[in-house]
């Protein structure tokens, strides 16, 4: 039938006609279509339906007494493995260390400055010299012969103080100390003791020895010892003879002097008997400016008793004029005398007592103790947490949903 529409629609469209002829022609087609359709749903069969049993699932909630339940939880547990440590270990080693320490001289170090302080005193006052109101009164006559005196000599080297003692030998014959020749080189080389007109007499050695063996110091150290045997034997004061040599063109009398203070004390100066010696080798004006300038000195010290001792032979006067003014001087007791050394320790420990703390870096060695990291493999414990099934005691329902078959009726139409 549709074979036969086809090839009816192409006859009529293949007639040659006018626009309007066509558009008719078409719609005759169109509804002869529709009237065989009509045709053909009307000739069809009618549907048989009828009712028949069908099964479908279902699902209900349902509820069941319980009493237990199974619950998972998160447990931590432990399980041993190995790791590397780090452990620490006591160790000593030796380290050096720079350190700023305080610290105090010992009172040695301070015998240099204690001498130098001394020194400088005793100049000052040398120089300030003596007031007129300190003179003694040398008009008096000394008294103070009921003890054995030492009349201790003390001058520079070649100043004739063995060739004095001995001239004032009490026989020729005796002994007494050995004298220059004349060559200028000092002779005498120990400190002895000797016996006299006059009395106990102390050969020394002078100062400014020749042959460079002792220095003043020690040279006055050697005295002072010697004073301190002479006192084990009962000869408990002394008077200083300072000689000085008018055959020298330098006047030495103030060093002289300043070294007797400095050895001995300034107390001295009530003992000291200044002797001019060797007058003939100067003679003439020359001489009398010399012992003039010996005075003043004197003067300035506050010494009166000045002997020119003539020579060489021994004069009768000088040994009277000796012997005169050794009876008006008064000794000193050599208990009393302010020995220098003493003197220089005393001060010395002024010093070391009085001194401020000093600072310095010192470098120490120390056993210092450290620690040493050491890696060791170890057994520990490690936790973890994993989930674990509890069954767990309740009071309850446990509901879920529950699929059931059920039959119903459906109407199926063929």
């Amino acid at each position: 039938m549709k074979l036969l529409l086809a090839l009816l629609v192409l006859v009529l469209l293949a007639v040659p006609t006018s626009g309007a002829r066509w558009l008719s022609r078409l719609l005759v087609v169109r509804r002869a279509a529709a009237l065989w359709n009509r045709r053909r749903r009307s000739r069809r069969r009618a549907p048989v339906c009828k009712d028949v049993l069908s099964v479908v699932p279902k699902h209900e909630w349902k509820c069941t007494p319980a009493k237990k339940k199974h619950v998972w939880k998160n447990v931590t547990k432990w399980h041993k493995t190995k790791n590397n440590v780090t452990k620490w270990t006591n160790a000593t080693r030796n380290v050096t260390r720079s350190e700023s320490v305080e610290y105090t001289l010992p009172v040695e170090d301070f015998i240099g400055l204690a001498k130098e302080h001394i020194s400088e005193d005793l100049l000052a006052s040398f120089e300030a010299g003596v007031a007129s109101d300190q003179n003694r009164n040398f008009g008096a006559t000394c008294t103070d012969t009921s003890e054995p005196v030492a009349h201790v000599g003390w001058g520079p080297s070649q100043a004739a103080k063995s060739t004095l003692i001995c001239q004032l030998r009490k026989s020729p014959e005796d002994l007494c100390p050995e004298i220059g020749d004349g060559s200028g080189e000092s002779v005498t080389t120990t400190v002895s003791v000797w016996d006299s007109i006059v009395g106990i007499m102390v050969d020394t050695i002078g100062l400014g020895d020749s042959l460079l063996r002792y220095s003043k110091e020690e040279i006055g150290k050697l005295v002072a010892a010697a004073m301190g045997r002479i006192a084990a034997v009962d000869v408990k004061r002394v008077k200083f003879l300072v000689f000085e040599s008018l055959a020298n063109d330098a006047l030495q009398l103030r060093d002289t002097l300043l070294n007797l203070f400095k050895i001995f004390g300034e107390e001295v100066r009530s003992s000291i008997i200044v002797i001019a010696t060797k007058p003939n080798m100067k003679p003439g004006e020359a001489g009398v400016k010399r012992l003039r300038k010996i005075q003043e000195v004197m003067s300035q010290q506050g010494l009166r008793e000045l002997v020119i001792w003539n020579g060489p032979e021994r004069d009768e006067t000088s040994v009277d004029d000796l012997m005169a003014a050794v009876g008006r001087v008064s000794s000193v007791p050599i208990s009393e005398l302010d020995d220098f050394w003493e003197r220089v320790m005393r001060k010395a420990q002024d010093l070391c007592e009085h001194q401020s703390p000093r600072t310095k870096n010192i470098t120490i060695h120390v056993l210092e103790e450290y620690l040493v990291p050491e890696t060791v493999e170890e057994e520990v414990e490690v936790n973890y947490t994993e989930p674990e099934k509890f069954l767990e005691q309740y009071e309850g329902e446990n509901c879920s949903y529950h699929e059931i078959t059920e039959t119903i009726k459906v109407t199926e139409c063929t």
